[in-house]
């Protein structure tokens, strides 16, 4: 096998448009994509019009025109609609739409095609976490390199949520456990993988705790689309912050308690009064206590679709990401890309350089946000300096993940998991 491809011996396997496509997109550039197979494609590119247009045309990327798409996008939305009349909870939706798509990719994949067969080296096969394991049974039983893509840290996430419930109860009220035995297959996919790859330490962490021999298990951060990091200056900021022209704090994601939600609303009552404005984008995952909801420091955004979420980061100050467990949070990426400091907690990809471009939380806590967010409103010089030092390391980039994913095809190839 030449060390500079894989003969598009690859074929990935993922519902929506995870990480914009950064897998599929990093081994087509490498020329080892054989294929992609989702739920849904949109193939003319993008669309204006409603929210809804908008979200069906993210499912695409240009840089896979001309790669080999297989969708299932008629099937997709009459299953979705069946989804949605049913009124099925939300845990329930979620384990069926897996179901349903590892069912209907078992159908699409080209096991048998000849120009994987015959590419010169071992068919692969990489898919994502908990939609996995009948597509990881079939590519074993031929023979093929299987690869998981561990989408988060696993059951520790459902205990951390369940532990932020206990602590936040005004919350949670509407919060749902996993179900039990959900777990089950999960574990069945993990001794199917010949490698694990997982996006941080912290993830690597908590899939050892759960047991994964550290050997199988592979870190390669998710990285941030180089093109969209070109050309954004470093921001502007004011001698000082007044009340006309406050500190303006982005929250970007799933507004939930895993992230930290409640901390964060706490430390900005403890704020209140201060010239600091918290913008909260992204939808609402929670029981949403009354008193926020006019909250005069805080401003709720909603969902921001991808082609709007430029218009959020030029316009704020810093960017917050108090997670108390994440696979990685790209947010934060996608914040340095536009030149914003960053706050953010240790539980998730290690991207921020404490003191350099941003600041670390030691603990998840009311108190540490307050002071962090009073550390930057009375230094604003500060912000200014981080900001110039904010940017893409190369460890983030497109090509970088290409070169990592096909060391770890190599290498599992070469030496396969011991229960292979």
């Amino acid at each position: 096998m030449p060390s500079s491809e894989l003969f598009r011996q690859v074929v990935c396997a993922q519902i929506g448009a995870r990480d914009h496509y950064a897998i599929p997109r990093a081994l087509h550039r490498r020329g080892a994509l054989a294929g992609l197979v989702t739920d849904f494609w949109w193939p003319w590119g993008g669309a204006g019009g409603s929210t809804s247009l908008r979200r069906i045309a993210g499912r695409h990327h240009t840089e896979l025109e001309d790669a080999r798409v297989i969708s299932m996008n008629f099937s997709t939305l009459r299953n979705e609609a069946l989804l949605r009349v049913t009124g099925k909870r939300a845990w329930d939706q979620f384990i069926s739409r897996n179901e349903w798509f590892q069912s209907r990719a078992l159908e699409a994949i080209p096991w048998t095609d000849k120009s994987l067969l015959d590419a010169g080296g071992k068919p692969v096969l990489f898919a994502y976490s908990y939609a996995a394991l009948k597509l990881l049974q079939r590519a074993r039983e031929l023979g093929w390199t299987t690869l998981l893509g561990q989408i988060d840290p696993g059951p520790l996430d459902s205990r951390i949520a369940e532990e932020e419930v206990r602590r936040w109860p005004e919350y949670g009220g509407s919060w749902q456990a996993a179900p039990d035995g959900y777990f089950d297959d999960w574990r069945k996919e993990l001794e199917l993988a010949d490698r694990i790859i997982v996006n941080s330490e912290w993830s690597r962490r908590a899939m050892i705790a759960e047991g994964v021999p550290p050997e199988r298990l592979v870190v390669i951060p998710l990285p941030y689309d180089e093109s969209g990091a070109a050309g954004h200056p470093a921001k502007d900021y004011p001698e000082s912050f007044t009340k006309e022209r406050p500190l303006r704090v982005l929250f970007l994601g799933q507004v939930n308690l895993r992230k930290g939600v409640p901390e964060l609303l706490a430390a900005m009552e403890q704020l209140k009064g201060e010239v600091v404005e918290l913008w909260m984008a992204g939808p609402i995952r929670l029981d949403l206590p009354v008193r926020f909801r006019g909250f005069p420091n805080i401003r709720w955004m909603g969902p921001v679709t991808r082609d709007r979420v430029g218009e959020v980061y030029s316009g704020a100050d810093v960017f917050i990401f108090p997670t108390h467990s994440d696979g990685f949070g790209l947010t934060q990426l996608e914040a340095q890309a536009w030149r914003l400091p960053v706050i953010a907690s240790r539980s998730c990809g290690d991207v921020v350089m404490d003191g350099d471009n941003g600041i670390l939380l030691d603990a998840v806590t009311p108190e540490g946000i307050r002071g962090s967010l009073m550390h930057c409103l009375k230094n604003p010089s500060l912000l200014r300096k981080w900001s110039a030092g904010s940017g893409i390391a190369e460890e983030f980039r497109l090509d970088a993940t290409g070169a990592a994913f096909l060391g770890v095809i190599r290498e599992a190839q070469e030496q396969p998991s011991s229960d292979t």
